[in-house]
């Protein structure tokens, strides 16, 4: 579940909840600045509490200051595409064994995100159906991980629909986890997203441009 609430011409408080059963909970803070309709800037704090190797219990704490960029167009008559950059700055819990202990290894996580949309059917100015596909790729960085390596990869097939300020998505997910020795598992699943917005007018949906307002990308 995500929230933005506005604060003031282009400052937006921001909120979100988020669980995996099994996997891990976050609750993340941060504020949000928009400088115009295709950029936002978030940063902030997170609360991350993570499952380990030896149990499911959500019993691995971590402290996880964060930061990213947020790019969004158009792209054709009825399709956008988001970019986002974030950086995790992950306070773990240290393991040793089947112990987690008490204190704490760091390091940095760089994660890069491309989202596709694909509006479906119209039915209003507020509401509509759309299909979004993203790919994410998680990348580590420190020396408490041996250097640069990859976390994992996401990939998301979601169904969304738009009402008013409140977008539902709900779809497939598929996690990709390498292993440090070599191989890695895959996890997959079911993900539905609940994301808000308060404090202003029910917002406008992207402009379904016409073929000579599509950005010449080259």
């Amino acid at each position: 579940y995500i929230t933005t609430y506005k604060l003031r011409d282009k400052l937006y408080l921001w909120n979100d909840f988020h669980l995996v059963p099994g996997g891990f909970f976050v609750t993340r803070h941060g504020l949000s600045y928009r400088p115009n309709k295709r950029f936002n800037l978030t940063g902030g704090y997170a609360w991350v509490a993570t499952s380990t190797a030896f149990t499911n219990r959500l019993q691995r704490q971590e402290h996880r200051p964060w930061g990213q960029i947020e790019y969004n167009t158009p792209i054709a008559l009825r399709s956008s595409l988001r970019a986002r950059i974030r950086y995790d700055a992950r306070i773990r819990n240290r393991i040793a064994g089947n112990e987690v202990l008490d204190d704490y290894m760091f390091y940095s996580r760089l994660r890069l995100m491309t989202s596709y949309r694909f509006v479906v059917k119209k039915f209003s100015e507020t509401t509509r159906a759309h299909l979004n596909v993203m790919n994410e790729f998680l990348v580590n960085a420190g020396h408490e991980v041996g250097g640069w390596n990859m976390d994992q990869n996401r990939v998301y097939l979601l169904g969304g629909f738009d009402v008013a300020n409140l977008t539902i998505l709900l779809g497939y997910h598929n996690r990709i986890i390498p292993a440090q020795a070599g191989g890695g598992t895959m996890k997959h699943g079911f993900t539905l997203w609940l994301v808000q917005t308060f404090g202003e007018k029910p917002r406008q949906p992207e402009k379904l441009i016409t073929p000579e307002e599509v950005p010449q990308l080259y």
